[in-house]
């Protein structure tokens, strides 16, 4: 009986819960991002074209190995 009972609470707070967030106004959760964020973004962009760069370089090195190693 008493999970029922803590199943039916704990339906209800999930309800009610779910209920305040559908009943809250459209513009509450459009905050604007904190400059942290925003600079955090900026970090993992260049580290994304930086290692997409080096990529580039390890590919070309491996051409210039392995056409020293056919020029052999």
């Amino acid at each position: 009986m008493k999970r029922i009972i803590t199943m039916a609470a704990g339906f209800l707070v999930a309800l009610s819960l779910a209920a305040t967030a559908y009943a809250a106004p459209k513009g509450a959760n459009a905050r604007k991002s904190s400059p942290g964020i925003e600079n955090s973004k900026k970090v993992m962009q260049y580290r994304m074209q930086r290692e997409k760069k080096m990529e580039d370089v390890r590919k070309k090195a491996q051409l210039k190995k392995q056409q020293a190693k056919a020029g052999k």
